[in-house]
């Protein structure tokens, strides 16, 4: 008597390798969006964060005896000193507090997405105020500001983190 070999037999086979691929590739994927999606919250949560603390800050922001500017809604409603508030910022942020380039770069994502999201900038394009006091593009491509955290960061990167000590700054 003959047995019959199993890999030959006309009925699916319920537990072989690509059935259980298949059940762990839909899991995998089932798993993939939902860290997909709670890492979307988390950066939408740091987002706000960042641009409430932003708002507090220049909000608190008492200029120089020279500057008369009023700073206070900078971030509240896109003017022409707003770049110049995000520019003052970055300094706080990258000479006062001496918070590393993943802070800057996340407080300058976070600006543009808000500035977008909250007060219908645009995404992309330079910014220009015109001269009926209307403005274009986004405060963050402001070629000052852009100019400016790129040196900041440039500069951190360059000396390993020390940034105070390249410019002379004391605690």
């Amino acid at each position: 008597m003959t047995v019959p070999d199993a890999t030959y037999s006309s009925a699916p086979a319920r537990n072989t390798r690509s059935a259980w691929a298949a059940r762990y590739a839909a899991r995998s994927a089932d798993a993939l969006r939902s860290r997909r999606a709670r890492a979307a919250l988390n950066r939408t949560a740091s987002s706000q964060r960042f641009v409430s603390r932003a708002k507090a800050f220049i909000a608190a922001f008492e200029p120089g005896s020279n500057d008369q500017t009023d700073y206070s809604h900078a971030f509240d409603t896109i003017t022409a000193v707003t770049p110049r508030a995000l520019t003052i910022l970055i300094y706080h942020l990258a000479l006062e507090k001496d918070q590393g380039n993943g802070v800057l770069y996340g407080v300058r994502t976070a600006m543009k997405h808000y500035f977008v999201r909250s007060l219908g900038c645009s995404p992309s394009g330079t910014w220009k105020v015109h001269e009926d006091g209307s403005t274009t593009g986004n405060p963050v491509s402001d070629p000052r500001f852009e100019v400016t955290f790129k040196s900041l960061t440039m500069a951190r990167a360059h000396d390993g983190g020390h940034l105070r000590k390249l410019v002379g700054v004391s605690k």
